[in-house]
């Protein structure tokens, strides 16, 4: 008899793992890594230019606007030199884009690359792989700076 509950509370405690393991599992999957696909973030931002952009820019356009802002991100993260913030599709990135498709002989106006980078940021925005810009109120609080009392954001304005 002693044998027989032995054996029942041995395979309670094994069946109690696996459902564990089974929960873990599920967990998991329900909080997947976000992808950034180049060809998805491609047709987002074709799909969601404006009329106007479309017609002067083709999808080969697009796609070089892209690769060369991937490509600035790459090189502010290897150089290491992180001091200010690294700010994919801001100026700085706009501008090398800019001087990159120069120097391969496509030249867009700034406004073309600034939509295209706008576009992108939504895509990124909407697969979740970042949140919206936040103020510089918000962004001076999350680094325990002193906020000037006169710094309004847009958010702030009523």
């Amino acid at each position: 008899m002693g044998a027989a509950i032995f054996a029942f509370a041995l395979f309670l405690l094994l069946a109690g793992i696996g459902l564990a393991f089974l929960w873990q599992g599920k967990l998991e999957s329900e909080f997947s890594a976000v992808i950034y696909g180049v060809e998805d973030s491609l047709e987002w931002v074709a799909a969601a230019l404006t009329p106007e952009t479309r017609t002067q820019l083709k999808r080969s356009d697009v796609r070089r606007i892209l690769e060369h802002d991937i490509r600035f991100a790459q090189r502010a993260f290897e150089s290491h030199d992180l001091d200010g913030a690294v700010v994919v599709g801001g100026y700085d990135s706009a501008v090398f884009v800019q001087e990159r498709c120069l120097d391969q002989g496509y030249g867009y106006d700034g406004p073309l690359i600034e939509e295209v980078l706008a576009r992108r940021a939504d895509y990124m925005i909407a697969i979740g792989a970042v949140g919206p810009a936040a103020s510089a109120k918000e962004t001076a609080e999350a680094y325990g700076m002193d906020v000037d009392p006169d710094l309004r954001s847009s958010d702030d304005v009523e």
